[in-house]
């Protein structure tokens, strides 16, 4: 055959299409996960609907400003914004209506005290607003297996939680009892922080955090910060003596 005429065109093999479909069938899902975004904001949960509705695992079903909007869906997973502590009521309402369907939060990763209570009312994923679409598709899929998902940070963050009420367990009766969150305001006074900081820290006010603090002084009988964190950094020495 000379150089200018064209090679004929070769059909492939039925063998060939069937290796192929069985690969792209590997790859793909078997069924798409119904998810419902809800947000507050309408642009928010709107462009989050169009950008995960074109990831072949997930078929978006609806999008609500609020958990009862939810009722008129049928999904497999609830992906909830959360920007600001109060929207933690939409989280909590949602769990109420249905205790069966999984939930992913997305929320900015600084506010620890969302990740704690997001993990008391059962919330089973957390996305921090950093994440990618990836990440969010890889949620959905780990809690509608039952398993429960979050950054590294997030982990850190409950496991410092654990820490705390393990440590709050071990106090002898008789000595001076600080709350949990005296006890987590007091490590974070140790750690440096003022009360702006740990008020931005754990989602408070910085009001509620100063009172904290004057009891967290009263119960322990010491005169300032100070003499409260060094007294804490006594309560964990390993003789196990408690509070001095």
């Amino acid at each position: 055959m000379d150089g200018g005429t064209e090679a004929p065109f070769e059909r492939p093999s039925a063998r060939g299409h069937v290796m192929r479909a069985r690969v792209e069938d590997a790859l793909a899902p078997a069924v798409a996960l119904r998810l419902i975004v809800i947000s507050e904001n309408r642009l928010y949960r709107e462009g989050l609907a169009h950008l995960l509705g074109a990831q072949a695992a997930l078929d978006v079903v609806g999008v609500a400003g609020s958990a009862a909007e939810l009722m008129l869906h049928d999904a497999d997973v609830a992906l909830v914004e959360v920007a600001r502590p109060p929207g933690l009521r939409r989280v909590a309402e949602l769990r109420r209506l249905r205790v069966d369907l999984p939930v992913i939060v997305v929320s900015v990763p600084e506010l620890e005290g969302i990740v704690v209570q997001c993990a008391e009312i059962g919330v089973a994923g957390y996305v921090t607003t950093s994440g990618s679409t990836d990440e969010l598709v890889a949620a959905a899929r780990g809690v509608s297996r039952g398993e429960v998902v979050c950054p590294p940070g997030v982990a850190a963050v409950l496991a410092r939680r654990v820490a705390a009420l393990a440590s709050q367990r071990r106090e002898p009766a008789g000595d001076a009892r600080l709350t949990l969150r005296e006890r987590e305001i007091l490590r974070l006074i140790d750690d440096g922080l003022s009360n702006k900081e740990i008020a931005q820290r754990l989602s408070l006010q910085t009001k509620t955090v100063k009172n904290h603090v004057s009891n967290i002084l009263a119960k322990l009988g010491v005169a300032n910060r100070a003499a409260a964190a060094a007294a804490l950094r006594g309560s964990e020495d390993p003789s196990g003596r408690g509070w001095r």
